[in-house]
């Protein structure tokens, strides 16, 4: 190898090194500015929006807005900027809109390019149509971002996320507060009262929920959508009360305690029928009445071998008006039957029929033969 060649190679790996030593140089740099904050080094914050009472459900089609929080003049303290936004030594005005995220069909939310600072991510809204609503308590959290030196990237963490903004499995998901609506079936005087059927429908006539009322208020979580309007109604009527009127109402932004409706039973005032005789003829019993003049549409006749009516009744259903006398078939022999009646009103609705029963009678017995 002639010295013309050996002094070239020289000079192109003096070159090589040279090129070499500033590029780890320069890295040296960015990484030391990266470090102290003077240059933009960013991250990322994903999160998903999820049913607080199903994880597993996403949300979607919510809009987010994360806000840059104003540290204090003069002390660059970003965590007590977060504590004094909260006890509200941090006002609105000081902090600065940044991104908007919408919540995909999978329900994730992603925020990118973040610089190390604090940040307030807030959900805008709750979509009419969805059975969530925007409470204070799934309104906002706090995220703070700084420069890890190891990796050499910007990291998230929550500072403050309302028990809504948790850590599951590994990754942030923001848990939604759903709609609940508690209805409650009660007395005029306040009463609650049990055993009432009661059901929900939509607009479009679909049952949503049904259930007998008890001690306590019905909840209904999930399932009613924000904006929306519904009915309940009562579809059976409780011994010595009128049926309930039914309510229509629309499910709106609460506090997350759920909104409550009242539907309320007074008790009734219709005539009470009078047995004018009972007789028995071998296995049959014959019933007579006196018509009542009340405008109603039949009569209702229980009849049952305790005298209590507690066990063994079973009922006839007189549609007529005018009628003023039954006949009972295919009784047992020798057996006492105690009987009573009353009147009833039929109701047709769009939804339901309507019956509303007066008081019974005086209970009458008689022995078939």
């Amino acid at each position: 190898m002639n010295r013309r060649l050996l002094r070239v190679l020289s000079i192109f790996f003096t070159v090589v090194m040279i090129l070499a030593s500033t590029v780890r140089a320069e890295q040296l740099v960015k990484d030391v500015k990266a470090a102290t904050g003077t240059t933009k080094v960013t991250g990322i914050f994903p999160f998903r929006k999820v049913s607080s009472t199903n994880t597993n459900k996403a949300v979607s089609n919510t809009e987010f807005y994360l806000y840059k929080i104003a540290y204090e003049k003069g002390t660059k303290n970003y965590s007590s900027a977060a504590a004094n936004l909260k006890k509200g030594t941090i006002k609105w005005g000081q902090l600065k809109a940044w991104k908007r995220s919408i919540s995909q069909q999978d329900g994730s939310v992603c925020f990118t390019t973040l610089e190390p600072d604090t940040y307030y991510v807030i959900k805008e809204n709750a979509i009419a149509g969805q059975p969530y609503q925007l409470t204070p308590a799934s309104k906002s959290a706090v995220i703070g971002t700084s420069y890890n030196k190891k990796n050499k990237s910007v990291t998230a963490k929550v500072i403050k996320g309302n028990g809504i903004l948790v850590n599951s499995y590994g990754s942030w998901i923001w848990k939604d507060t759903p709609t609940k609506v508690m209805v409650y079936m009660r007395s005029s005087s306040g009463a609650l009262l049990k055993g009432a059927k009661l059901v929900i429908i939509n607009s479009a006539g679909t049952t949503i929920d049904s259930w007998v009322s008890g001690d306590s208020g019905h909840t209904i979580v999930e399932k009613l959508n924000l904006g929306e309007a519904y009915k309940v109604m009562q579809i059976n009527q409780l011994q010595g009360y009128e049926t309930a009127p039914s309510v229509i109402f629309t499910v709106r932004q609460g506090n997350g305690n759920g909104q409550k409706i009242t539907l309320t039973a007074r008790k009734t005032g219709g005539t009470i029928i009078e047995i004018e005789s009972i007789k028995a003829s071998g296995n049959k019993i014959t019933l007579t009445w006196r018509k009542t003049t009340d405008n109603v549409t039949g009569y209702e006749i229980s009849y049952s071998t305790s005298k209590d009516f507690s066990s063994g009744v079973k009922t006839i259903e007189i549609e007529d008006r005018n009628s003023t006398s039954v006949t009972i078939k295919n009784l047992k022999n020798k057996t006492r039957y105690y009987v009573r009646i009353r009147m009833y009103t039929k109701t047709s609705g769009s939804d339901y029929d309507y019956y509303t029963y007066g008081p019974w009678s005086e209970v009458k017995n008689v022995t078939t033969e």
